[in-house]
């Protein structure tokens, strides 16, 4: 298995987080066909975040692109929105608890429900490394979370406080020590700067400038990634941080800084997909 990881690892582009954020076109369909079937499902699960987004956008009629780096193409998602015959565990769950908060008093947009789905399968899938990944992401988001509901003076709100109907604040989910302290905390760093050796960098990045920020947190999450890999060389692993780093760079080459500062704008103001880990490993699929 490490000469397979090997041969494919060997031969792939250097990836670079620079501009203009060039990508070699047509490297992940030539890695998957590479693969076995095992590792394929792994390779494919960083893919399903472009699945959600598109699920989303069918669902909701909204007037944005399509976008075709995800695991379905157009009509494929169409067709499996209707029959739901060949979705991961995750998806028939979100389409089966839709169905059921139809008539709940405690409402999640579509868009939340299905990030916690997937980042549940995801922290309990059969991949170490996509669990820690997976956390780390959560954890990053719930405190990207805090940080701007302070800024903008928005009220915090665990999910079993807002209601159908109740749009007063940012939605954050769990109960977990880490949910209580970003909700309860008054201090500058939320009291975890002891927690997370990264804690001073995210609050003075999210100072800055929302390009200039944006693009400072995704060279961290590279730096996060190497982290994960350190020691390792030609393993699933590192082809996993291959293509979250490729589709790194498919983002952020669609945007020129005009296009992109109005569309990160969009992102940070519906920042509400934060995910508590505890929380999300207890509920059960």
């Amino acid at each position: 298995m490490y000469s397979d990881f090997y041969c494919i690892l060997s031969g792939l582009p250097e990836l670079n987080f620079q501009p203009p954020y060039h990508y070699p076109e047509g490297v992940i369909t030539e890695i998957l066909s590479l693969l076995s079937e095992k590792d394929k499902q792994m390779a494919q699960y960083p893919l399903y975040q472009f699945d959600n987004y598109n699920i989303i956008t069918m669902l909701n009629n909204y007037q944005r692109d399509f976008l075709p780096f995800g695991n379905y193409s157009r009509d494929e998602l169409a067709a499996e929105i209707k029959t739901q015959d060949n979705l991961p565990e995750y998806l028939n769950y979100f389409f089966e608890k839709k169905q059921e908060q139809k008539t709940a008093a405690l409402a999640d947009s579509d868009e939340l429900s299905l990030a916690r789905y997937y980042y549940l399968e995801a922290l309990k899938i059969e991949d170490s490394f996509l669990q820690q990944w997976s956390g780390f992401e959560i954890h990053l988001n719930n405190i990207r979370t805090a940080i701007q509901c302070r800024k903008y003076n928005i009220p915090l709100e665990r999910r079993e406080q807002k209601r159908a109907g109740q749009e007063s604040g940012q939605t954050i989910l769990g109960t977990d020590d880490l949910v209580d302290q970003l909700q309860l905390s008054h201090s500058a760093d939320f009291g975890l700067t002891g927690v997370y050796d990264w804690m001073e960098f995210l609050i003075e990045t999210e100072k800055k400038d929302l390009l200039t920020a944006e693009i400072e947190i995704e060279i961290f999450r590279w730096n996060k990634l190497d982290e994960l890999v350190d020691g390792k060389y030609f393993s699933r692993d590192n082809l996993l941080v291959y293509i979250i780093k490729y589709y790194s760079l498919v983002r952020w080459n669609s945007l020129t800084q005009e296009k992109g500062s109005r569309a990160l704008g969009v992102i940070l103001d519906k920042i509400t997909t934060n995910y508590s880990i505890k929380e999300l490993s207890g509920e059960k699929i």
